[in-house]
């Protein structure tokens, strides 16, 4: 799969900084047409910007508005990246995403 950064948002607390970043990624398993999917990248960082946890996953969806809007509630929430995975999971499951109400929490798992 060829690889291109799409999207890069951030969030900063009190002792980490958290990147997220939204990949677009060309899937070559189809040979009669081009198929983009969007992935979403999470790094946990000290404050001096080293490189401390990540996780990195690569098909979340086609839908880029879809994987920004996901990663906007990731950043908002401050997720981190041992959690990526279960919070997606969560969130994907939803008929809808929450709204940014902030009466509701996405974070089931948490």
């Amino acid at each position: 799969m060829k690889n291109d950064a799409a999207l890069m948002i951030h969030a900063v607390n009190e002792h980490h900084i958290l990147y997220y970043t939204v990949s677009k990624h060309l899937n070559t398993a189809y040979e009669d047409a081009e198929l983009y999917e969007y992935g979403i990248r999470c790094a946990l960082c000290d404050k001096r910007g080293g490189l401390m946890d990540e996780e990195d996953i690569q098909c979340v969806s086609p839908n880029f508005n879809l994987v920004r809007q996901i990663t906007n509630i990731l950043a908002k929430y401050q997720v981190y990246p041992v959690h990526l995975l279960e919070i997606l999971d969560d969130l994907m499951n939803r008929d809808n995403l929450p709204e940014d109400d902030n009466q509701t929490s996405p974070l089931l798992c948490v």
